[in-house]
């Protein structure tokens, strides 16, 4: 049995169970090669016994079970990664404020990625020529959202913002500043550089490109396929938030302007009450005087047009009511 440095007092238990005539069955340790490798093994070992019941030797059976082992670290890890976008998920679906929800997205993929830098990237449809606002930062200063235009050609980042694909570059050959990406940064970011870079676009459910987010790091190889898996993850998460706080953002805005214009109309329909009641409110009155002889007296024909005035002006009040009472 060989096995590597460390695993001595392992190697003498084994040993201690073969010499008093015991077997051992599926024994799963690190097995190390003659040319100094290691692997998973299963392991077999039976003793063998003289006829006197001594132990003589042990026959071994050992399997490779390498890729067995991989492939259950690899479920462990999956595991691991929806435990962990699930947590995350739950509480970016429950955000339905831009700047937090862009602040909450960018500050995990940053933590999990373990990036020195993180931006996150916003296409607002408000805004003209193609341009994105930096909503949010992780690894420096908190910044106000800022407006920010990722150059369409950025040839590092062409396919995120024009093919919704992520981008994940070990090594940059050089450090490329902040500036070389994206233009009009805020001056504490643009001069910012990065060797490692992990861009991951924000894909609406209608396919578009709603934003973006960006992981940096000083050193070279920082970020591999985890990294990008996790951080993908994120960002779907991220355009679901997108979608609703959209939504949330369209329907208060709805709502403000129903609650202006119900205002403005009450306020028109108390202006027109009043303007309308008041000469109507008038001619009764002058009608009346009329009746009563306030002016002298009236004959026939008077009182006839008088009583007509008088049906007139209740018909149009009347009909003055029910146009204000349905309104």
């Amino acid at each position: 049995i060989i096995l590597p440095p460390g695993h001595e007092e392992e190697e003498r238990r084994i040993l201690e169970r073969l010499r008093s005539g015991h077997g051992i069955d599926h024994y799963e340790p690190v097995h190390q090669r003659r040319d100094g490798t290691l692997i998973d093994v299963s392991l077999s070992i039976s003793p063998i016994l003289d006829n006197a019941g001594r132990p003589v030797g042990a026959a071994k059976i050992a399997r490779d079970i390498s890729q067995r082992r991989r492939a259950e670290d690899a479920l462990i890890e999956e595991a691991r990664v929806l435990a962990t976008l699930q947590q995350i998920g739950s509480m970016v679906a429950a955000e339905l404020d831009l700047p937090r929800l862009a602040h909450l997205v960018v500050d995990e993929a940053t933590a999990l990625s373990g990036a020195t830098l993180g931006a996150f990237f916003y296409a607002s449809p408000d805004l003209p020529d193609h341009r994105w606002m930096l909503l949010a930062v992780a690894g420096a200063s908190r910044l106000p959202a800022h407006d920010a235009r990722i150059e369409r050609d950025a040839v590092v980042l062409k396919p995120v913002i024009s093919e919704g694909k992520s981008v994940r570059v070990a090594d940059l050959a050089q450090r490329i500043p902040l500036s070389s990406l994206a233009i009009s940064l805020p001056t504490s970011l643009a001069g910012a550089s990065a060797r490692s870079l992990l861009a991951i676009p924000v894909v609406s459910p209608s396919g578009a490109v709603s934003g973006a987010v960006c992981l940096l790091h000083v050193q070279p190889g920082q970020f591999t396929e985890r990294h990008e898996r996790i951080a993908h993850g994120i960002a779907s998460w991220a355009a679901v938030a997108l979608d609703n706080a959209r939504l949330y953002e369209a329907e208060r805005k709805a709502r403000t302007e129903a609650q202006v214009a119900n205002r403005v109309k009450s306020d028109f329909l108390a202006t027109m009450s009043h303007e309308l009641r008041t000469p109507l409110n008038a001619i009764a009155g002058y009608a009346e005087l009329l009746t009563i002889g306030g002016h002298g007296s009236l004959n026939d024909e008077q009182h006839r047009e008088r009583a007509r005035s008088k049906r007139a002006q209740h018909e149009l009040l009347s009909l003055i009511n029910d146009v204000l009472n349905f309104a």
